[in-house]
């Protein structure tokens, strides 16, 4: 969701001398051409078609999709960590509060209110939705060159809170305390 909504958001912010039409097909442009949606169509693709690849090349994948996660962490991890902590605005604040307690709340919220979901599935999802800003949020602003900096700070402060937070939310999933039929 975040890579196909953040280049047609970004084309059509208004800041461009490009006409609507233009800038949405350089934003349909710049998603099809964007890596991640392409690795996800192809593999939904040789999921939907049974595909067999042969065996070497299949260990192959195994080994590189093994490294590809942590490579990218690290260096990303890098990146971030070489930036200073600068530029905290008076929206940062607000911005980390919103995600580490208010998006928890509202996926509770909203899970209870749906009703019908066994509480182990409604802790999974608070828990996921209490964890740090993603790496990902750095790579789309430095890419749209737009609150780098917030962004580079939300990533390292949200994770020394999710030290808390997430620790805190684990208790209430083990002790079976996080409320699950509240409507």
């Amino acid at each position: 969701v975040q890579f196909t909504l953040v280049p047609m958001l970004s084309a059509l912010d208004g800041d461009s001398e490009e006409d609507w039409v233009a800038a949405v097909i350089r934003a349909l442009r710049e998603l099809a051409l964007n890596p991640v949606v392409i690795a996800a169509l192809l593999g939904a693709v040789a999921a939907a078609v049974s595909l067999e690849l042969a065996l070497p090349v299949r260990r192959l994948l195994d080994y590189l999709s093994r490294a590809a996660l942590p490579c990218a962490l690290f260096a990303i991890g890098v990146t971030v960590a070489l930036r200073p902590l600068r530029s905290f605005g008076p929206e940062f604040p607000f911005i980390i509060f919103c995600k580490m307690i208010l998006h928890p709340v509202l996926v509770l919220l909203v899970l209870n209110l749906m009703g019908g979901i066994e509480p182990l599935w409604i802790g999974t999802a608070v828990l996921m939705a209490a964890m740090p800003s993603a790496a990902s949020v750095y790579v789309l602003a430095a890419k749209t060159d737009a609150y780098v900096d917030g962004a580079s700070n939300a990533i390292l402060v949200s994770t020394a809170v999710s030290l808390f937070t997430v620790t805190f939310l684990l208790y209430l999933v083990d002790q079976q305390l996080l409320p699950s039929g509240l409507f």
